[in-house]
């Protein structure tokens, strides 16, 4: 197999595969003669797709062939609104998008879209790839932005670890995408043990590691060699995904594999995943060195971390910018010297005195706090999600017979996994594991993250575990 030209990369590039040869080979049509700057040859299988079985959603039409793809075109962005009308016109005829989102994070309390990069597939099996200048093109209303977010929301979309692309898609342009599958997700529920976006081109495609590349995105224009790195990651994800659904299929996965999309793009995620407003409310316990403190460190970590929040939030800054990590975590391994420590702290040019005070008191103020008692499982059979999350212990106070409960079901996921050769998450994701453990009255139907084909399956097993 020919490895892939590093160069092949384009905005509004073409390729088209010819009918009619026995052989397995595909020969290219002659590409637009629009685009005449240099063609790019790549090799990859591919599991080709007929406009019929598309058209009906019938299963595909499997033709396992090596075939050639040609790109010849400029490098070329999106950046006025002719070009977003051409990318429209090919999304409207598009049978699958795989699809990124390029995000600056280091000037601004919130990530911002700096470019969408898209590998539009047609139904006559004609492969675009698309740079979209979001900050160009999208920053402002106009019919043609409308017209081209109402077609990527009703476009089948495929992307890999898409929780924050499609969080920035609702938050910044008001788009969720209808109909949508994340590769990443796949290659969970198979058990793959490499499930990043590099390891799959690799496992599933047979193409060589790509240069690490380290761009900081929203700090400099967009050039030829920015956009060349953005649509690489765009440009394989039809292939990878046609890979893995042959594979889900033959696991009898679908429904699974459709929950667990769901789940990324669903308002199920938690709210600091939906909305940039509302920070994470654990994420000071994954900070290296967190692990180390003790509860009453940890109560000042968490306190330290909320105003650094809402300080950075209303300065428009990064948080850590404001303080390192480095120097919550030395402030909060001793507690009590941490009022007097932040008196000799060096602090960012932005805060002033009353900022020092302040936070001097938000830590007096988490070193005289007691512990909140564990709460219960007070809700009824019937009552809502919402609820159940409201009403879940805190991590960390589950009770024996919530951990009793836990490693039955974990004990036997484990086992069925074996049996099936499938990853654990395809048996059963640990958030549905979790809500059973803690609330085992609750209708399976009502088990974020279960679904209809694992309730069939496994609903009566399930109750029997959570009954013991």
């Amino acid at each position: 197999m020919v490895p892939p030209n590093p160069a092949r990369s384009s905005a509004g590039a073409s390729s088209r595969v010819s009918e009619g040869h026995r052989d397995g080979r595909r020969r290219i049509a002659d590409p637009s003669s629009r685009f005449k700057t240099g063609v790019f040859i790549c090799n990859f299988a591919y599991e080709r797709l007929t406009r019929t079985h598309i058209a009906r959603k019938l299963p595909r039409l499997r033709v396992r062939a090596e075939i050639s793809l040609s790109f010849e075109a400029v490098q070329q962005l999106v950046v006025s609104e002719d070009g977003l009308s051409r990318v429209v016109e090919d999304l409207e005829n598009a049978c699958l998008v795989g699809f990124a989102v390029e995000m600056q994070t280091r000037a601004s309390y919130r990530p911002q879209v700096c470019l969408l990069s898209m590998c539009v597939v047609s139904e006559e099996e004609v492969s675009t790839l698309w740079g979209i200048d979001a900050r160009a093109v999208l920053a402002t209303p106009s019919p043609s932005r409308e017209r081209f977010l109402g077609a990527l929301s009703d476009a089948r979309v495929v992307t890999h670890g898409g929780e924050y692309a499609m969080a920035a898609l609702r938050r910044e342009l008001r788009v969720r995408i209808r109909n949508f599958v994340d590769t990443q997700q796949a290659a969970i529920l198979l058990g793959l043990p490499r499930t990043g976006l590099e390891a799959l081109r690799t496992t599933t495609l047979g193409l060589p590691p790509r240069e690490p590349s380290s761009i900081v995105w929203g700090e400099a224009p967009i050039g030829e060699a920015e956009l060349a790195v953005a649509l690489s990651d765009v440009r394989d994800l039809p292939a990878i995904y046609d890979n893995l659904m042959a594979r889900i299929r033959a696991k009898d996965l679908d429904d699974e594999l459709m929950v667990a999309s769901a789940l990324v793009e669903d308002p199920l995620l938690p709210d600091f995943i939906r909305n940039a407003n509302i920070p994470d409310p654990k994420r000071f316990k994954q900070i290296p060195g967190a692990s180390l403190l003790n509860e009453e460190g940890l109560r000042v970590l968490e306190a330290l971390v909320k105003w650094r929040d809402s300080k950075a939030q209303s300065l428009d800054l990064p948080s850590t910018s404001l303080f390192a990590n480095t120097q919550l975590i030395e402030l909060a391994s001793a507690p009590a010297r941490a009022p007097m420590r932040i008196a000799e702290m060096g602090f960012h040019s932005r805060l002033v005195h009353s900022d020092r005070a302040q936070l001097r008191n938000v830590v007096i103020a988490a070193l005289s706090q007691d512990e909140d008692p564990p709460l219960e499982d007070t809700r009824d059979a019937g009552e809502s999600d919402v609820a159940t999350r409201a009403h879940r212990p805190r991590k960390g106070t589950p009770t024996a017979a919530v951990k009793a409960r836990l490693a039955r079901l974990k004990d036997w996921r484990r086992i069925e996994a074996e049996r099936r050769e499938v990853g654990l998450q395809a048996i059963l994701p640990a958030v549905s594991m979790e809500h059973l453990a803690f609330f085992p009255r609750t209708p399976l139907v009502a088990v974020p993250g279960l679904g209809r084909r694992r309730i069939e399956r496994y609903g009566q097993l399930l109750s029997a575990l959570v009954a013991k």
